[in-house]
């Protein structure tokens, strides 16, 4: 579910994300942490898989 809030700000565009970002650093800091790591996960299997 993460992942796809991510994907989706990510279209969505770097002020959107941003916004949002800073909005829900505010009042879910673990949540954001879950995001980056998630995020982070899914771009070293992408890595992993290109090469």
């Amino acid at each position: 579910m993460e992942l796809i809030f991510a994907a989706f700000f990510g279209v969505l565009g770097f002020a959107g994300g941003a916004f949002w970002y800073h909005h829900n650093l505010k009042r879910h800091p673990e949540k954001i942490a879950k995001i980056v790591a998630e995020v982070e996960a899914a771009k070293a299997k992408a890595d992993a898989f290109r090469s």
